[in-house]
């Protein structure tokens, strides 16, 4: 909850710089599609694309079995009439003596649940999006402003999700190891856990994937300059790439490496 809340009010406060980013990956990618390396940079999206969407799948696809398990958990505990464990006045959480508050309670936790998990994995994925696009974009130039830009607006959100995916990693194994008798409290819990370290690997593989998208066009700058070849103009924006090549771009949560 504690994590939604901060999500709400990160994309309320951001959202109009995430809008500048958004637009300006916008026109690197028409801008890309008429450039002279259009067939490496298409080939190098595709790629991206379909890895992206494969793991999009995998992660909706635990996320709506932890909804199932946690919304058909009445069902299956009797110690538990709600998803969530609540204490209602006058005892409206309780089906014997309240059946029809009880039935309005249950179906506001199983959609309230729904939508805000929907919710969470949307904003996660088009935070992720916004790395694939500038690793596509790498192919074509060099787009520090953009990174930074990205590095400042996700900071505070990379810090909290860190300390948040340590706690529910913590947390589930604890609750695996003490639940192993009950086999529907461990399965959600194991679920919570590879959804966690699922999220974490989620914008790990992106952000490896954007740095080193960035050493290869370093490397490929030192590669391609020879001073044999070429006009002062050609040789000066070989000169700008190699001196920029010399910090490749990558993605962080300061202070945190």
């Amino acid at each position: 909850i504690i994590f939604i809340c901060f999500r709400l009010v990160f994309f309320g406060q951001y959202g109009g710089e995430l809008d500048v980013i958004i637009d300006a990956l916008e026109d690197i990618y028409h801008w890309s599609i008429k450039g002279p390396a259009t067939k490496e940079v298409q080939e190098t999206k595709r790629l991206h694309f379909l890895l992206f969407m494969a793991l999009i799948i995998t992660w909706f696809s635990f996320l709506i079995l932890f909804m199932l398990i946690k919304i058909s958990t009445p069902f299956w505990i009797e110690s538990q009439t709600l998803p969530f464990h609540v204490s209602w006045p006058f005892q409206l959480h309780d089906p014997s003596k309240h059946r029809i508050a009880y039935i309005i309670i249950f179906v506001s936790q199983s959609t309230t649940m729904l939508y805000f998990l929907i919710w969470l994995g949307v904003v996660e994925n088009m935070g992720v999006s916004l790395f694939f696009e500038l690793t596509a974009a790498l192919r074509v130039l060099c787009i520090e402003l953009l990174t930074d830009r990205c590095n400042h607006i996700f900071n505070g959100a990379f810090i909290m999700q860190m300390l948040i995916n340590f706690l529910l990693v913590s947390l589930s194994l604890f609750e695996v190891l003490a639940a192993k008798r009950n086999p529907q409290v461990a399965a959600e819990y194991m679920i919570i856990m590879l959804m966690t370290l699922g999220h974490l690997s989620f914008w790990s593989k992106f952000g490896d994937m954007f740095s080193k998208e960035s050493e290869q066009v370093a490397l490929a700058v030192y590669e391609a300059y020879d001073p044999n070849v070429g006009s002062k103009s050609i040789h000066r924006q070989f000169c700008f790439f190699i001196q920029r090549a010399q910090k490749p771009l990558i993605m962080r949560a300061s202070p945190f490496p």
